[in-house]
C-alpha cells in the first residue's frame, strides 16, 4: 500500500525531506535503487520487476515522483500499472502541472492512485488522484509544510498518518536546523509497527480485518497469497546545495540490507548542452555496439563537475561529540516554529492534525520571509547567540588552557557549522558519492 511523509519547502537546510515505505508481496520481483532507464535521462529509484515502472523516482536534474496506492475493494483487471506513471514523467520534459494536467484525460483507466510529482529546482510540486469514483480528478499545488501520504486523499487523518507525522515533526524540531542521519530516521519512524484502534480504522469497504493489518506504519501480515507487507523504507534530502542523498533499506531474500546513492542536481542547460555532446558524438561511432555507446556515454556524463561518483569512498569517521561542549542556538526557523506551534493549538485546540500545523507555519514563514527580509533577527535569537558565543569562548578557554591555536581552530570551525543562513544558499560543488553495502 505505501506511505510517505515529507517536509517540503519549510527547513533552512532542506528543501525536501522525505520517507517512504513500499508495501508489496514478498514474491513479487523487485530491483533495489539504482540507475537505470533507456537514453540520456536516467533514473534513480527502485523497480517492479514485473511491470517495470517504479514507486519513487528522482533524475540528475531535480525530477521527483512518488505513488501510493488507494485503499478500495473493487480493482480493474484491464487498468493501466500504476508504477508507469512516475516513469513517464521522470523521462519526460513536461512540467509537474503540465503532465498532470494531461494525465486528468486518461486517469480512469488506472485502479486509485495518488501522485506526487516535483521539480525541486523550479521549487514546484504537484499531487494528482483520481479517487474517490465519480468525483473530478483532483490536481493541487502542494503548499509549503510538512505532509503524510497514505492510501487515501492527501493529508487524511488516518491513525497511521497521524502517528507518522506528529513522529516527523518531533523529530525535526529536536534535530532543529542541524543535519539528521538518514538511517536514524528510517529506524526510529518508518519500522513503527503499532496498529490503530479498530474504532478508528477508516471506512473503506474492505475488510475490517485487513484494514487493521494495514494501519501500522510498517506493515507485516501472513495472507493466504504469501507474505505481505513493507519491502523497502527510502529516505531522500534534497539540500539547498543541490546535493541529493538517497538511502534504501530493503528486504532481499529474507536478509535486510541497506545502500545510498549521492549526487548533485544538474543544471538544466549545462545538462542538456551535455546532452548533445553526447548524441553527437555517439552518431560519430557507428561501428560500435549500441552497448558501448551507451557506456561511452554514461562516462562522459560521469567525468564532469558534480557528477556521481562511480567507484566508492570511505566515510571518515567523526569524532565523539563532547557532551560538555555548548550546543549551537537554533535557527530563525525553529525558533519561528516552535513559537507558532504551541500558539496555533492555543487558538485551534481541536485540531489534531499535524500536517495542519506544518501548513499553516509553512505559508506564515514563507510570507514572513518576503515581506520582512529581517524577520530572522528577534531578540530571542540575538540573546541565544550571544550566550552561546560566551559559553563557547569559556569552554576552548578551558580546554586549551588559556586559548592554544588548536582551539581556535575548533572555535572557527565550530562557527562555520554552527549558523546556517536562512536566506542564502551554500556554494554549490560537492562531489557526489554513491555507496552501496555489499
Amino acid at each position: 500500500m505505501c506511505i510517505a511523509a515529507w517536509l517540503w519547502q519549510s527547513h533552512p537546510v532542506y528543501p525536501l525531506l522525505l520517507l517512504l515505505n513500499r508495501d508489496e508481496f514478498h514474491d513479487r520481483p523487485t530491483k533495489p535503487v539504482a540507475w537505470w532507464g533507456d537514453g540520456f535521462q536516467k533514473i534513480l529509484g527502485g523497480r517492479d520487476g514485473l511491470a517495470g515502472g517504479t514507486w519513487l523516482g528522482c533524475t540528475r536534474d531535480g525530477r521527483l515522483a512518488f505513488l501510493t496506492n488507494v485503499l478500495e475493494p473493487d480493482l480493474l483487471s484491464s487498468a493501466k500499472s500504476r508504477g508507469e506513471l512516475p516513469l513517464r514523467f521522470l523521462q519526460g520534459r513536461k512540467s509537474p502541472v503540465e503532465f498532470a494536467e494531461d494525465l486528468v484525460k486518461e486517469a480512469n483507466e488506472y485502479n486509485g492512485f495518488n501522485l506526487v510529482l516535483s521539480d525541486t529546482s523550479s521549487k514546484l510540486m504537484v499531487y494528482v488522484s483520481n479517487r474517490p469514483k465519480g468525483e473530478l480528478v483532483s490536481v493541487q499545488v502542494v503548499p509549503p509544510g510538512l505532509h503524510v501520504l497514505s492510501n487515501a486523499k492527501l493529508d487524511s487523518p488516518w491513525p497511521k498518518a497521524q502517528r507518522l507525522g506528529t513522529s516527523f515533526m518531533d523529530l525535526i524540531l529536536k534535530h532543529r536546523d542541524e543535519e539528521i542521519s538518514q538511517e536514524d530516521m528510517v529506524e526510529v519512524l518508518m519500522f513503527d509497527t503499532t496498529k490503530a484502534d479498530r474504532e478508528r480504522l477508516p471506512n473503506t469497504g474492505c475488510d475490517p480485518n485487513w484494514e487493521l493489518n494495514l494501519s501500522p506504519v510498517f506493515v507485516e501480515v501472513e495472507t493466504e497469497l504469501g507474505r505481505y507487507g513493507t519491502r523497502s523504507t527510502a529516505a531522500l534530502s534534497v539540500k539547498t546545495t543541490g546535493n541529493v542523498s538517497f538511502y534504501e533499506k530493503y528486504l532481499e531474500n529474507g536478509v535486510w540490507k541497506e545502500h545510498t546513492v549521492a549526487y548533485n542536481i544538474e543544471k538544466r542547460q549545462r545538462f542538456l548542452t551535455d546532452l548533445m555532446a553526447s548524441v553527437v558524438g555517439l552518431s560519430m561511432k557507428r561501428g560500435k555496439s549500441k552497448a558501448d555507446a551507451s557506456k561511452k556515454a554514461d562516462n562522459k556524463l560521469s567525468v564532469k563537475k558534480g557528477s556521481e561518483w562511480v567507484s566508492k569512498k570511505p566515510r571518515k569517521l567523526k569524532a565523539a561529540k563532547d557532551p560538555n561542549k555548548p550546543k549551537r542556538p537554533p535557527s530563525a526557523f525553529f525558533v519561528f516554529m516552535e513559537e507558532f506551534r504551541t500558539s496555533f493549538k492555543e487558538k485551534n485546540p481541536n485540531n489534531k492534525s499535524v500536517s495542519v500545523v506544518g501548513k499553516a507555519g509553512g505559508h506564515k514563514w514563507k510570507s514572513m520571509s518576503e515581506d520582512v527580509p529581517d524577520h530572522h533577527s528577534c531578540p530571542l535569537l540575538a540573546k541565544l547567540k550571544t550566550e552561546y558565543t560566551k559559553k563557547l569562548a569559556t569552554y576552548n578557554n578551558n580546554q586549551s588552557g588559556g586559548g592554544s591555536h588548536a582551539a581556535g581552530d575548533e572555535d572557527e570551525s565550530d562557527k562555520s557549522k554552527s549558523e546556517v543562513n536562512d536566506d542564502e544558499e551554500e556554494e554549490e560543488g560537492s562531489e557526489e558519492e554513491e555507496e552501496e553495502d555489499e
